[in-house]
């Protein structure tokens, strides 16, 4: 009698254990899911569709994927997109972009070269510019073969030596590059300059 309740209690917290395994992991996928938002908007009839993306980087390919296929091909004018014309477009500009489209839980056997922890990263400035600019920097570092933006500097307005001078400490998930994004500030966001950096111990 004694033995079965000590074998209901060591599998009521094995159930527990798992519980709280799960719920852990359902915590990081919603850490983990996009939140960027990037708007599509038609303008003949003013509707609007919102994306959610995970990275700054894949925000500006999908706009300038966006803007080449507008030049090379006939997009409706004033008729209304489509469901099968938006899915076409998005497979078209995929194409394009040739983004990664596995999943960070989808580990295999290199992934044991990949680091966990606290990366301490610090952004000076940046020289050598031809005139000034608004200028600021994002950092994105990859978990499992996904970006994700981890940090935003200030913006340093109308000037052609940016001195930003700014700390971040970073968590690395199954990382193993960072990512540096140099942007001029707008109404649309342009990507100046880009550096991809391997984390290493």
């Amino acid at each position: 009698m004694m033995e079965e309740r000590d074998e209901k209690k060591s599998g009521s917290r094995a159930t527990d254990k798992h519980k709280k395994k799960l719920a852990d992991i359902e915590a990081q996928l919603v850490l983990a899911s996009p939140n960027l938002v990037f708007k599509i908007c038609n303008k003949a009839n003013s509707k609007q569709m919102t994306f959610f993306l995970s990275s700054d980087f894949e925000r500006t390919q999908w706009a300038e994927s966006i803007l080449t296929l507008q030049k090379s091909c006939n997009l409706p004018g004033s008729n209304s997109v489509n469901v099968y014309e938006l899915q076409a477009w998005i497979s078209a500009c995929q194409k394009i972009i040739k983004t990664e489209m596995g999943s960070y839980l989808m580990r295999n056997s290199r992934d044991e070269s990949l680091l966990v922890g606290d990366l301490h990263f610090t952004i000076q400035g940046l020289i050598g510019l031809d005139h000034p600019a608004d200028l600021y920097v994002c950092i994105e570092i990859d978990s499992y073969g996904h970006y994700f933006r981890k940090a935003k500097t200030k913006i340093i307005c109308h000037n052609a030596s940016p001195v930003w001078n700014e700390s971040f400490v970073l968590e690395l998930e199954g990382s193993q590059n960072l990512r540096i994004l140099l942007y001029q500030d707008g109404d649309r966001p342009i990507l100046r300059a880009k550096s991809v950096l391997e984390v290493s111990w």
